[in-house]
């Protein structure tokens, strides 16, 4: 049985219908309470719109687990860039301040509680510095599970992923620390954003000239998006690899029949400026 989050609901609907529902474009409202069996079911408590069912002793799915797993891993990867970053953006930049030296959490707290306690005014620690951010979450987690016997946060950014990736399993199973994932996916999605977008490795589309189609469709025309042709180093791949950009694609975001070659889209955008002039 399958099931989706209900913004308006706000609760998981299935695709079955209720005793007094009268509506024909109504693409479900039952409750998601009860599996096919009539087991109780429960649903990943990662994201709301996650329509994962688990077993009693799970709280989140490994859809959601592997999205936190990636994200840790991408920001350890992004971090290794931020060096020859900063040496081409200067020492003044958002590349060098993430390449580090970073503060030790644990010390960085209690210093600034301390301030706060003798009635002097600090800033609060940056929770953009990835090593902050991320040691954050490792400290309550390593006290809650009682790893903090010789440990109370890793040296780098590196080992504090690392541990946070291995024990995303026991924090899964735990129902009083479950809630917790929520927030490790959203900072860890964000510092991967923002590490990616100073490291200049985030893929970004590019938008090309209105949809002429919708246009002639009565539509609201959306600008056309880009999609580069194949080309890859993979052996024994038999798709046409394009050195150029013959491949390229231009395809409508609302509807994706609404595609033009390189080619036509070209001429669409030469015959349009000619219009216009």
């Amino acid at each position: 049985m399958t099931c989706r989050w209900d913004r308006d609901a706000e609760r998981h609907l299935t695709r079955e219908h209720r005793a007094d529902c009268v509506s024909v474009a109504c693409p479900g409202c039952l409750p998601c309470t009860h599996d096919q069996h009539g087991n109780p079911v429960r649903h990943c408590r990662t994201r709301r719109r996650c329509n994962a069912h688990l077993d009693w002793d799970e709280y989140a799915c490994p859809t959601c687990l592997g999205k936190i797993r990636a994200n840790l891993t991408a920001i350890v990867i992004g971090l290794a860039l931020m060096p020859e970053e900063a040496e081409e953006r200067g020492i003044n930049s958002e590349p060098a301040n993430l390449a580090g030296p970073h503060a030790d959490y644990v010390t960085a707290t209690w210093r600034l509680i301390n301030a706060r306690r003798n009635g002097v005014e600090v800033e609060e620690l940056d929770e953009n510095d990835p090593y902050t951010c991320l040691t954050k979450h490792e400290r309550g987690l390593r006290e809650w599970f009682g790893h903090d016997d010789v440990v109370l946060v890793s040296a780098t950014v590196s080992k504090a992923a690392d541990y946070l990736a291995w024990v995303l399993t026991d924090l899964a199973r735990d129902e009083t620390m479950a809630p917790v994932l929520p927030d490790l996916l959203a900072d860890t999605a964000r510092l991967r954003d923002h590490i990616e977008s100073e490291a200049r490795t985030r893929p970004v589309q590019t938008r090309g000239a209105p949809c002429p189609r919708c246009a002639e469709e009565g539509k609201a025309p959306q600008r056309l998006v880009r999609h580069l042709g194949h080309w890859c180093m993979k052996p024994g791949c038999t798709q046409t690899h394009y050195l150029d950009d013959t491949g390229d694609t231009w395809v409508c975001p609302v509807d994706r029949e609404h595609t033009w070659t390189q080619k036509d889209y070209s001429a669409y955008v030469e015959t349009r400026q000619k219009a216009r002039a």
